[in-house]
């Protein structure tokens, strides 16, 4: 070529078309040439006159296979690239419903020891019975008014067994004594709206309803 030398030629064409695979077949040396052009990666091989037809098939198959190497390479990276992009909106994603649930759950806490604290302040005694009879919750009222009361404790070994038989009858509401004291007790379910199991007991004094 006149303005360039086939070499010159390639080295454009690698910056034009950098995913081709180049190749020189010449009857012009110039050994210095060459060597800047393979480790400028500008040719993949350099091969000269006359050559050596089988010589030739084989050089164009490993070119064919190096490009092919080449483009799933290239494929590879490219679908690693959006796994990995994909991976980190995942996590991201993860990142924000674990803190909303972490969010929800200090809610809840806080709801709880808000109820809590509520029903221990209760002026009426309120005693909380699990699906077993045994004592699971008694406000501050109710150890007043029962110091013997004990969480953990069946309900037959620290209630008076009227209001025991009456649980077990599954009366809703009845008279009791508590303490030495009559109270109108109200039995609750657990469970409507919570995993819970087991009955509320709220004791009513006389008069109080009204």
């Amino acid at each position: 070529m006149p303005e360039m030398t086939g070499i010159e030629f390639l080295r454009r064409v690698k910056d034009i078309y950098p995913d081709t695979v180049r190749l020189v077949l010449s009857g012009y040396t110039d050994i210095d040439t060459i060597i800047q052009a393979i480790n400028e990666g500008a040719i993949y091989k350099f091969l000269t006159k006359p050559w050596d037809d089988e010589a030739l098939r084989q050089t164009l198959r490993d070119a064919f296979r190096q490009h092919n190497l080449a483009a799933d390479n290239q494929r590879l990276s490219a679908e690693l690239l959006a796994a990995n992009r994909e991976l980190e909106q995942v996590n991201a994603r993860l990142q924000e419903a674990l803190r909303d649930k972490e969010e929800r759950v200090r809610r809840d806490e806080t709801t709880l020891l808000v109820t809590q604290e509520m029903l221990q302040n209760l002026p009426w005694p309120m005693i909380g019975i699990d699906s077993e009879e045994m004592i699971a919750f008694a406000n501050h009222a109710a150890l007043s008014a029962a110091p013997s009361l004990c969480l953990g404790q069946t309900t037959a070994a620290c209630l008076p067994a009227e209001l025991v038989q009456a649980l077990r009858q599954g009366r809703s509401e009845f008279d009791a004594e508590l303490g030495g004291a009559r109270y109108s007790v109200r039995v609750d379910a657990m469970g409507r709206a919570s995993a819970s199991r087991g009955s509320l007991l709220v004791f009513v004094p006389p008069g109080a309803a009204s």
